[in-house]
């Protein structure tokens, strides 16, 4: 049974799903990498916790910080290219399916629309940009527990479940309060509408 939301009621999930398109990039991870991976981030400097921006009455941040996320998170993706080209030598082989849409989040996990199939099992380093929230990039760890085809019109694309990898409780708390938002901004439109 679905609630006006669209949230399934009958699930017994830890985590609620919110219905939340987004922009998301992933990059295919070996074991190895996925190793290196944590390794890394059990040597980094855990974030301070630091006082939430202002934001406006709905809950968004001033203006001026969509441009200045947008162009951290141009930085980022170019020091992730620069970063493989000095690990490996060279930029990747093949290029991962291109995320076409995400369809659900949860704080276990996310669903999402791809361009062409992986494996169940295969290893990600996910990036989902949170418009509108401060700090809008999001990275995880995930691996793919189911894949099915879909037809789009002609195109066939890849329905793509993830299962969330090793966050840390306050990864798993920002999530969490995104998705909140997303809901509670949700629940606002709806209400303004006749």
């Amino acid at each position: 049974m679905l609630d006006d939301l669209g949230v399934n009621m009958d699930e017994k999930r830890t985590f609620i799903r919110a219905l939340i398109s987004t922009r998301a990039k992933i990059k295919l991870l070996s074991p190895q990498e996925l190793e290196e991976i944590r390794t890394l981030r059990t040597a980094a400097l855990p974030l301070q916790n630091h006082p939430p921006l202002p934001a406006d009455p709905d809950g968004d941040p001033p203006a001026y910080m969509a441009e200045m996320v947008e162009f951290l998170i141009q930085i980022d993706d170019k020091l992730d290219r620069v970063m493989d080209l000095l690990i490996h030598g060279k930029g990747s082989d093949a290029a991962p399916p291109a995320v076409l849409q995400t369809v659900d989040i949860s704080g276990a996990g996310m669903s999402m629309v791809l361009s062409a199939p992986l494996g169940v099992g295969q290893l990600l380093q996910i990036s989902i940009r949170f418009p509108g929230f401060p700090l809008g990039l999001f990275k995880v760890l995930g691996e793919v527990v189911r894949i099915e085809p879909a037809s789009e019109k002609e195109d066939v694309v890849y329905h793509a479940g993830v299962r969330f990898l090793e966050m840390t409780d306050a990864e798993r708390d920002r999530l969490v309060a995104y998705t909140f938002m997303q809901q509670r901004r949700t629940i606002r439109e709806s209400k303004r509408q006749p």
